[in-house]
């Protein structure tokens, strides 16, 4: 069941609620298909018994916005609990496009097996996100993007897991596609915490390439904390114009971990804190 409330000229303002499936606000599916979905206001979405998705483009088909009329927030929620493998995202591609979208805050929040901010598959993606929050009590993403290219001008990131893993910035391959390029500007504060489980702040995987600039990034795990990482043939070009720092109360915590034959380059301009059981 869903309902939807549209303010005209001034702008659309969505309310979608599923009780008994999947909830989507915005989307768009198969190829030659484009939407434009104009100015939009706020968009909310719920689902109780299945996945929710604020903005999606899937099968082909191609979302269109204008970054001169931003979004001005996006709620993803989702009260299923933890045992239910319903996954719940912000904005979500799989073989389609996104451009020209901009949400200046984005925020999502699940009892269910995960929260993605931002999910790229197969795809592309040219978009901007003032702000964005992932909470979720299993795995919690704030970007993902699998064998997609994504530019993305991001401000403040955070990414939080009560019972599971937490990922910062992701870029890795996918089924169909061996590498992922992924490239965010701009960024503020990059905070990814897993209160029961291990933190991730920057990962590239898989011959795939992620590039970025940020004020600074806070990475803690109650098991492995690492603050950037690179492995099987990837690389990381990330760019910190403060410190960093990782925290892991139970395990290992590294703060540049670069096991891949690729070249990559981190610059950090203030201090580098790694605190753990053990520590790189």
């Amino acid at each position: 069941a869903g309902s939807a409330t549209v303010d005209g000229e001034a702008g659309s303002n969505y309310n979608i609620t599923a009780t008994g499936g999947d909830a989507y606000c915005i989307g768009v599916s198969d190829s030659g298909n484009v939407l434009d979905y104009g100015k939009v206001n706020n968009v909310t979405v719920k689902a109780t018994k299945g996945n929710a998705y604020g903005f999606a483009a899937t099968s082909g088909g191609k979302l269109s916005g204008d970054f001169a009329n931003g979004v001005s927030s996006v709620s993803v929620t989702a009260d299923t609990d933890e045992y239910n493998m319903s996954y719940n995202y912000g904005v979500y591609a799989s073989d389609g496009a996104v451009k020209g979208l901009s949400i200046d805050k984005l925020t999502v929040q699940t009892a269910g097996y995960g929260g993605n901010g931002v999910k790229i598959i197969d795809s592309s993606a040219d978009m901007a996100v003032g702000s964005l929050t992932v909470n979720s009590d299993q795995n919690s993403v704030g970007v993902d993007a699998a064998g997609s290219d994504v530019n993305l001008a991001l401000g403040d990131l955070k990414a939080a897991s009560t019972y599971n893993d937490a990922y910062g910035v992701v870029a890795q391959s996918s089924q169909q596609s061996t590498n992922a390029n992924l490239v965010f500007t701009g960024a503020k504060a990059l905070t990814v915490s897993a209160d029961n489980g291990s933190s991730y702040g920057v990962k590239a995987s898989e011959s795939s390439t992620v590039s970025g600039d940020a004020q600074s990034l806070t990475v803690s795990g109650k098991y492995d904390a690492t603050g950037i990482r690179a492995e099987y043939n990837s690389k990381v070009q990330l760019a910190l114009n403060g410190g960093m720092k990782v925290t892991s109360a139970n395990g290992a915590a590294s703060g540049i971990d670069l096991n891949s034959t690729n070249a990559s380059s981190v610059n950090i301009s203030d201090d580098l804190t790694v605190s753990g059981v053990t520590g790189d």
